[in-house]
């Protein structure tokens, strides 16, 4: 992921959980969050402490989830969160179309991304994630 200098925009005070293996992703996609004025939960590094995490992290926005995590599959947390209706991104070297059916409609970013596609995922999330903002709770 290529480095900008984000500054906090409308995505400022959204929980994003980030599940991410690859320690010099994981913190420069921590870093870019926190620039956008973000609320990082996480990132954890494999499929149990993420989905572990998952069960029982509340109030979150929007998930940046690695596909492979160590060597697992990240879909259990995916339907953990999506059960909730937390929307999730995808971060993967693999391409949509070899996905399994039910994880090829989730947005997805290939890696290598830049911090212009991050932060322009998340901002076409935006509407869904502030509606679940606490105080705008319906």
């Amino acid at each position: 992921m290529t480095h900008a200098a984000p500054t906090p925009t409308a995505l400022a005070g959204l929980r994003i959980f980030v599940a991410e293996d690859t320690a010099l992703v994981a913190e420069t996609i921590a870093l870019f969050l926190r620039r956008l004025g973000c609320v990082l939960v996480g990132p954890y590094p494999t499929l149990q402490t993420a989905l572990d995490a998952a069960r029982v992290c509340s109030d979150l926005n929007a998930a940046l989830l690695d596909i492979n995590l160590d060597g697992e599959f990240a879909f259990p947390i995916a339907d953990e969160l999506s059960a909730r209706a937390v929307p999730v991104i995808f971060l993967t070297g693999y391409a949509a179309a070899s996905l399994p059916s039910p994880y090829r409609d989730f947005p997805l970013l290939e890696k290598p991304f830049s911090s212009t596609e991050l932060q322009g995922a998340l901002s076409r999330l935006q509407n869904v994630a502030h509606s679940r903002l606490p105080g705008n709770l319906k």
